[in-house]
C-alpha cells in the first residue's frame, strides 16, 4: 500500500484503534477465504446486511475463482457450521454470543479430520486445507514435528507450495526433526 504522510498517520491511528488487524482477500481461494468475504458480507460495519441464500450465492461467483467454485459445496457446509440462519427473516447472520462456541465446534472438527489423514497412507488426493492447517498448528504446540512431516509429505508438492503457512510449519518441522539426537539402542 501506499500513502501520503498525512494518510499514513491516519491510517496507523486507525490501525492502533482496531481488534484485529486482517488481510482481506481480494478473491475467494479457499475455505478461509470464503467464510471472511461472508463475514465481510454480512457485518453491518463493514458495509454488509444480512442476505438470501440467492442473494449469498450470486455474490460469491462473482468473487470467486474457477478453482474455488469446485468447492462450493464445502463452502455451504463451512458456512452451515459457522453462520446461523435467521427464523425471523430470509437473512442470516452470525451470533455474537455464540461465536467462540461455534468457533471451538470448527476446530473440533477440523481436528478429527486431520486425525483421519494421520490414519491413512498414500497420497492426500482430497482433503480440506484449514484442517491440515488446524492439525499443524496443534501438533506444533505439541512439539509432533513428525506428524506434520508425515503429512505434509502426503500432500501435493502444488498445494504445500502455494499456501505459506502450511509451507512454514513443514520447513521448520523438518529441521527440528534433523536437530533431534538419535537415539541408539545400547545392546
Amino acid at each position: 500500500m501506499y500513502f501520503t504522510p498525512a494518510q499514513a498517520a491516519e491510517y496507523d491511528r486507525l490501525r492502533l484503534k482496531a481488534e484485529r488487524v486482517e488481510q482481506l482477500a481480494l478473491f475467494v481461494t479457499d475455505e478461509k477465504s470464503a467464510v471472511q468475504w461472508l463475514r465481510q458480507a454480512l457485518d453491518p460495519a463493514m458495509g454488509g446486511r444480512p442476505l438470501t441464500y440467492q442473494d449469498l450465492q450470486l455474490s460469491l461467483f462473482s468473487s470467486s475463482t474457477r478453482r474455488a467454485m469446485k468447492s462450493y459445496p464445502n463452502y455451504v457446509k463451512c458456512w452451515k457450521k459457522t453462520f446461523y440462519k435467521m427464523k425471523t427473516s430470509a437473512g442470516t447472520t452470525p451470533i455474537q454470543t455464540r461465536k467462540a462456541d461455534l468457533e471451538a465446534l470448527r476446530q473440533r472438527t477440523l481436528l478429527r479430520e486431520y486425525k483421519e489423514y494421520l490414519k491413512g497412507k498414500g497420497r492426500l488426493k482430497t482433503f480440506r486445507s484449514e484442517a491440515v492447517r488446524a492439525g499443524f498448528s496443534v501438533d506444533w504446540k505439541e512439539r509432533n514435528y513428525a506428524d506434520i512431516v508425515q503429512i505434509a509429505e502426503r500432500l501435493p508438492e502444488s498445494v504445500l507450495h502455494e499456501d505459506q503457512g502450511l509451507l512454514m510449519y513443514y520447513h521448520n518441522a523438518s529441521l527440528r526433526l534433523s536437530d533431534q539426537p538419535k537415539q541408539t539402542s545400547l545392546f
